[in-house]
């Protein structure tokens, strides 16, 4: 700090920017945003690029400043004008988003293209995905995993993450684990919460790899610790399980609350079932309709199936009410949840909340066991 000082005090734009990097990022110093700001608007002041992007960067963010994504734009294009990459690919992050600007993903594609030609890894790990899901372009994905494959050339996690997804999921080449899982460790290499969830998921899974609950663990703890919160639901299910552990309903409990106060959905709905099923606390219908209902306000299909199944049931502390279960499995049915079809089809053969309608029952059967 004290070097960057002594330059920035002679008003070197490159130690103003990085005295406002440490306040900006709390090294060595208190984060400070208000102070970061201050620093970098004294290099901006001498037509620095790289201040510039750190500016719109703040009013992306909200950092020390209201969110305001048109100053956020204004900064980036002064920026972006003198060949700064990063603020090139952040307006079409903006575009992209729909952020302060309408939804545009050509005009995305069309910033991403230039940054990526000044060589940037976000930009073409950006690239890559809107080919994978034909965002504003033909969705292609050997061209996705060109630009991810450039982009990870740089070591860019992210891009890294991805191809892993791809070989995983065999989207435009044949379905390989273990080459996801090669991706997947090269990415948790460079610190991707979510490479690490997923190289614990293929242990947990067996898949690509002998099946190993205890790295599964490990791996799962790593991505928590790192703030993932598909690690937190994921701990959890093996506390349920008793994979890999002993069976513990109330360190599930604890693990499914975490991932929950980070708003994850399914998390919200292992909870509401903990509570159906009285497992490690009591049974209690009514609290799990409530989880239930957190879980399919965030667009857990499934949740909303659990939810007609309590109204199904008419049990603990639930009222049975087969026209509100009916509603509740369409909902999930419009989201291709086969248990909600199967129990549409079952409603409509007995006429329960219905008429009964044998063409509906067949109809609904057949569509679950498709």
């Amino acid at each position: 700090m004290q070097w960057y000082q002594k330059a920035a005090a002679k008003n070197d734009a490159d130690g103003q920017i990085a005295v406002g990097t440490l306040y900006e990022n709390g090294r060595g110093v208190p984060q400070d945003f208000a102070q970061a700001m201050q620093w970098y608007e004294k290099a901006a002041a001498q037509g620095n690029m790289r201040a510039e992007f750190a500016i719109g960067s703040l009013y992306e963010n909200g950092r020390g400043v209201p969110q305001d994504y048109a100053q956020a734009m204004q900064w980036y294009q002064k920026a972006a004008a003198a060949g700064n990459a990063s603020a090139q690919n952040a307006i079409g992050v903006l575009y992209g988003g729909g952020h302060g600007v309408p939804k545009d993903d050509k005009l995305a594609m069309q910033w991403y293209l230039k940054a990526a030609a000044n060589n940037d890894p976000a930009a073409q790990t950006n690239i890559g995905l809107l080919y994978e899901y034909g965002s504003g372009v033909t969705q292609d994905f050997a061209q996705a995993m060109q630009w991810y494959q450039k982009a990870a050339r740089q070591d860019h996690a992210y891009a890294e993450l991805t191809i892993g997804n791809l070989y995983q999921r065999g989207r435009g080449v044949p379905q390989d684990y273990a080459q996801a899982m090669q991706w997947y460790q090269k990415a948790a290499a460079h610190g991707d919460m979510n490479a690490e969830n997923s190289v614990g998921a293929l242990y947990a899974g067996g898949l690509g790899v002998p099946q190993n609950f205890a790295l599964a663990k490990l791996w799962f703890q790593k991505a928590a610790e790192h703030g993932s919160s598909y690690a937190e639901v994921n701990m959890g299910h093996l506390y349920q399980d008793g994979s890999g552990v002993l069976r513990d309903f109330a360190q599930a409990m604890q693990w499914f609350q975490k991932s929950a106060s980070h708003g994850d959905a399914e998390a919200e709905a292992r909870i509401g079932y903990l509570y159906e099923e009285g497992m490690g606390v009591a049974q209690d219908g009514v609290q799990a309709m409530q989880w239930y209902r957190k879980a399919a306000d965030h667009g857990f299909a499934q949740a909303d199936f659990a939810i007609g199944f309590l109204y199904d049931r008419g049990a603990r502390g639930v009222t049975k009410d087969y026209g509100l279960a009916m509603e509740s499995y369409r909902k999930a049915a419009q989201k291709n949840v086969a248990d909600a079809e199967y129990f549409l089809g079952l409603h409509y053969d007995a006429g329960a909340g219905v008429d009964p309608d044998p063409a509906q029952a067949r109809q609904w059967l057949q569509k679950a066991l498709a």
